[in-house]
C-alpha cells in the first residue's frame, strides 16, 4: 500500500477524529493503539489510532464500512488543513494529498497545556 496510493481501499486513509469547534486538551505524550479484529482465527490490525498532543487521527487500512466503523462517521477524511486557535495566536498543519478530493480545514481552540500533575490526578 505504501508503494502505490492507488491500491488503497476506497475510504482508506487517514481520519481526524477531532471536529470543528472541538477544544484540546495539549498532552505531551504519544499514544498508539491497533484496532484488531479476529478474521479466520487470526487477528488483524485493521487501523492504527494515534494520538499526538491531544489530537486523535485513525489510519484506516482497509475499506470503510459505517457499520462496522460507526465512530469515523463523524471524522474529518482526510483534512487539508488543520487549524489550532490560541489565545494570541494560530497555528496551522497543511497536509497534501495527491487525489481529486476536496480537503478542508478543522479548526480547533487550544485550551491548556496538561502538565504531568493533571495528568496523574487523572488517571488516579
Amino acid at each position: 500500500m505504501l508503494d502505490d496510493p492507488a491500491a488503497w481501499p476506497k475510504g482508506a486513509g487517514l481520519y481526524c477524529m477531532m471536529n470543528e469547534g472541538d477544544l484540546m486538551l495539549n498532552h505531551s505524550r504519544f499514544q498508539l493503539v491497533p484496532w484488531i479484529e479476529t478474521a479466520n482465527g487470526r487477528d488483524e490490525i485493521v487501523a492504527l489510532e494515534v494520538s499526538i498532543l491531544g489530537f486523535i487521527f485513525v489510519l484506516l487500512l482497509g475499506p470503510l464500512d459505517p457499520e462496522q466503523y460507526p465512530v469515523l462517521a463523524a471524522a474529518k477524511y482526510r483534512p487539508g488543513r488543520i487549524e489550532i486557535q490560541y489565545p494570541r495566536s494560530i497555528s496551522w498543519v497543511t497536509i497534501s494529498w495527491d487525489d481529486a478530493h476536496q480537503h478542508g480545514t478543522l479548526t480547533v481552540q487550544h485550551v491548556k497545556a496538561v502538565s504531568a500533575a493533571d495528568v496523574a490526578a487523572q488517571d488516579a
